[in-house]
């Protein structure tokens, strides 16, 4: 008799209506039993809202954030035409879902900064010793904790610097649905040979960005920050 949609399918069988007929009367999740009608009515469960009808059929929505690889368990009676009852429940399954870390593509202006604009630079004030911009965060399942370059990210806002040795600093926040980052160039970086001018492919710091959802599935990847190498002008 119970029939719907939702996350994943009913883990127990359909109902028996029996010879005097039977319909849904009343149903509970988390908190007290609610009479059901032929409209339906919305229950609170752990991980989610069901809308239950009489007549058996139902809707599940899934709340954002909750973890994956759970059992939300709603409870509800069947009463026949002449008064009997029966208490049964309806277990919805929620899957697992991974976790994707998606860093911008590197070589853009929202990772690259250019030994130039610094103080003595070639162009200092007109090149970008500054990048920023968003490490895209995909978590189904929730996001319950960060790091990025081995040092946590508090999910409340908060910004976390982060040193890049004498050449800069990294600071990254999260937003609610992404990392945002900002990486400032404060330092030239003397590479060898001298003579390798243009991309210094010897000055890319990389941050290793690691997400953990609420049910510990891991999304992992880098942030690497292009630093451009001044050169003399004759």
């Amino acid at each position: 008799m119970i029939t719907g949609s939702g996350e994943d399918s009913p883990v127990a069988g359909a109902d028996v209506k029996g010879a005097d007929g039977a319909s849904v009367t009343s149903a509970y999740g988390t908190g007290s039993a609610q009479t059901v009608t032929a409209g339906g009515v919305s229950i609170a469960g752990l991980y989610g809202t069901l809308v239950l009808h009489s007549d058996g059929s139902y809707t599940y929505t899934r709340a954002a954030g909750t973890p994956g690889n759970v059992d939300d368990v709603f409870h509800y009676t069947l009463t026949d035409g002449d008064g009997d009852q029966s208490q049964t429940t309806l277990t919805l399954h929620i899957g697992n879902a991974g976790v994707t870390v998606t860093p911008p593509a590197t070589g853009t202006a929202a990772d690259t900064v250019y030994e130039a604009g610094l103080v003595n630079g070639s162009q200092q004030g007109n090149t970008q010793t500054v990048a920023s911009g968003t490490i895209a965060v995909t978590a189904p399942d929730g996001v319950g904790s960060i790091t990025v370059g081995g040092q946590t990210v508090a999910l409340n806002g908060t910004h976390t610097t982060i040193p890049d040795g004498t050449r800069g600093s990294l600071d990254v926040w999260w937003n609610g649905s992404a990392i945002q980052y900002q990486y400032t160039l404060q330092h030239n970086y003397l590479e060898s040979p001298a003579t390798n001018n243009g991309q210094d492919l010897e000055a890319q710091p990389q941050f290793a960005v690691v997400v953990t959802d609420q049910d510990g599935s891991v999304g992992n990847g880098a942030l690497t920050i292009n630093i451009v190498d001044d050169q003399p002008t004759a």
